[in-house]
């Protein structure tokens, strides 16, 4: 996946500011903070296409350093309970919090050991065209060969969303560059769900409206870029990543003699 060029990340940033400047308070807050971001003196907010380009460069480098370093990884695509939030109340989601629990629920889990690199995705969910709320989900790459096991492992350390159709999505690795880079997104939109005519479930990415997207950047704009990260067996050294477990634990063993 190739990154937006300094110039369109300046030109997205402007775009956004303005549209958050036609906003409430908080909002029109949000764009000047966002207008007095410049080299020497950046903002370094989740709102601005700037910062989070710098930072996301550096994550995907330093990520894509830790898979290397180990053979065997997974990809994890996950839509957990409890992270539906209805539209028009992003800002009451505590997202340092919820952070906080899905690293406590990793190391409490049969995951303990594996190292865990990835973040947290929102998107604003319609179902026939009616709002459903605002979707958190989790993109993870997790260290282990794609089997039964860790399959399992995640499912038990992150219940299901009951109103998702398809909640849990796993995939060997074959891009690492891909993975890490998508991992941590700097694209946002809204996910249209409907019947077609043949009867499948199908998907149509649509870009925010107005209002909508004013919403997701005033709530973006109360934290740091990274804020969205969650590591396990892993730490971040400044910009640097690097292991903190040795190598991953082995699949749990199956009695087989009953």
């Amino acid at each position: 996946m190739n990154f937006e060029t300094f110039g369109d990340a300046i030109q997205w940033r402007r775009i956004q500011r303005k549209k958050l400047a036609a906003g409430n308070k908080s909002q029109r807050l949000a764009a000047r903070t966002l207008k007095k971001c410049r080299r020497g003196h950046r903002c370094g907010t989740e709102t601005c296409r700037v910062c989070l380009r710098e930072f996301r460069i550096n994550w995907t480098g330093e990520a894509v350093k830790i898979v290397l370093q180990r053979p065997n990884w997974t990809r994890c695509s996950i839509i957990p309970a409890g992270l539906l939030v209805p539209p028009g109340q992003l800002s009451t989601f505590d997202l340092p919090a919820q952070i906080k629990r899905f690293r406590k629920r990793i190391a409490r889990s049969a995951l303990k050991g594996r190292a865990v690199l990835g973040g947290l995705d929102v998107s604003l969910n319609l179902e026939n065209n009616a709002l459903v709320g605002w979707q958190f989900h989790l993109y993870m790459l997790v260290e282990g060969e794609n089997d039964a096991a860790l399959q399992q492992q995640v499912k038990s350390a992150f219940p299901p969303e009951q109103t998702a159709l398809q909640p849990y999505d796993f995939s060997d690795i074959d891009d690492p560059v891909e993975v890490a880079t998508y991992a941590y997104k700097s694209l946002f939109s809204r996910r249209s769900g409907f019947v077609g005519k043949d009867g499948n479930h199908r998907t149509k990415i649509q870009p925010l409206k107005d209002a909508e997207l004013r919403e997701l950047l005033q709530f973006l704009s109360k934290h740091k870029v990274g804020a969205r990260l969650i590591l396990a067996g892993v730490r971040r050294h400044g910009q640097r990543l690097t292991f903190t477990v040795s190598k991953s634990s082995p699949a749990p063993s199956v009695d087989r003699r009953r």
